[in-house]
């Protein structure tokens, strides 16, 4: 009889002794996930994050395409009118030489008023011509006052 209380009692420790390796693997095993639940939920954060900087990088680099295409147009049409401009003012040179030469001034005051500039090769503008200070010989700088 005794030898079977001793036989159940060392029964219920073996018991206890698995129901608390069991607890403590599960434990162990529950903590394993979250640990893991942990890594994989910062690294959805860290390629949430990623991908919010990426969004902003390529607005501003598509900010700074529109910001490098409106300068580069606006330092074209600089170059087109420094262009016009120059022509322009041959045109007028070569029409005053011309004039020194034949002394038509009537025909050519005719041409200045009508805007022909005593030849026909000037390139038209798309924009309309700018208008000049009045008694001004032809275009000058706004900054200097030279032609």
């Amino acid at each position: 009889m005794r030898r079977m209380e001793a036989e159940k009692n060392l029964q219920k420790v073996h018991r206890q002794k698995e129901k608390e390796l069991m607890r403590k693997s599960l434990e162990m095993k529950l903590k394993q996930r979250d640990l893991r639940d942990n890594v994989h939920r910062m690294r959805r954060m860290d390629e949430y994050r990623k991908q919010l900087l990426l969004g902003k990088f390529n607005e501003k680099m598509k900010r700074a395409d529109v910001i490098d295409e409106a300068k580069e147009d606006l330092l074209r049409r600089r170059r087109e009118a420094r262009m016009e401009s120059t022509l322009q003012r041959q045109t007028i040179f070569d029409t005053f030489e011309k004039l020194k030469i034949t002394k038509k001034w009537d025909n050519a005051l005719d041409q200045f008023e009508r805007g022909n500039f005593g030849t026909s090769s000037a390139p038209t503008s798309p924009h309309p011509p700018s208008t000049a200070r009045s008694g001004s010989a032809g275009p000058r700088s706004a900054r200097t006052g030279r032609y």
